[in-house]
């Protein structure tokens, strides 16, 4: 019963240490152009802003914009603001869409990296209405990165009534 009771206070210490180890990472909040959005033009920049500040480590921080045909269309530096990275795009008119490819490197040291998909259609002249891009901002957080916290206390917490409710012999 004593060993029972050690081993439930020292795996309900450890759950608790690394969960929010686990949570603590930054995450993106938006982007632009946004994700899954269908624009008439490709802008000017990409630019991601994230929930911290980021380093500015020189070529660690990085994002790449390619065409449909995997044609890189990002040119020159990429620059890092406080928690905001940008770079700028050459002008393109390939229908079709455009992944954004990026790695950046947190306040915290932990590095992101993550791909999100924008789509550029051509409006003709017969359109009577042209397309916009979405007006709400989706973050391209992924799934681990949101809930990375909560999925490790359900573990914990499911390990230790399997332990607490055995049998004893």
């Amino acid at each position: 019963m004593k060993l029972r009771a050690i081993f439930v206070s020292i795996s309900a210490s450890i759950l608790l240490l690394f969960t929010p180890v686990a949570s603590a990472h930054t995450n993106l909040l938006t982007e632009f152009p946004i994700s899954e959005s269908i624009v008439d033009e490709i802008p000017s920049n990409v630019e991601l802003n994230f929930r911290e500040d980021l380093l500015d480590l020189g070529t660690a921080n990085s994002v790449e914009v390619t065409d449909p045909f995997g044609t890189e269309i990002t040119t020159g530096e990429t620059k890092v603001f406080k928690n905001s990275i940008t770079r700028t795009l050459n002008p393109s008119d390939v229908s079709g869409s455009y992944v954004v490819k990026y790695r950046v490197v947190a306040l915290d040291g932990h590095v992101i990296t993550d791909t999100y998909a924008f789509s550029l259609k051509k409006v003709s002249a017969a359109t009577s209405a042209p397309l916009t891009a979405e007006s709400g901002q989706k973050s391209a957080t992924s799934f681990w990165n949101r809930y990375a916290g909560l999925i490790f206390m359900a573990i914990g917490a499911l390990v230790l009534t399997i332990i607490w409710r055995r049998p004893r012999k």
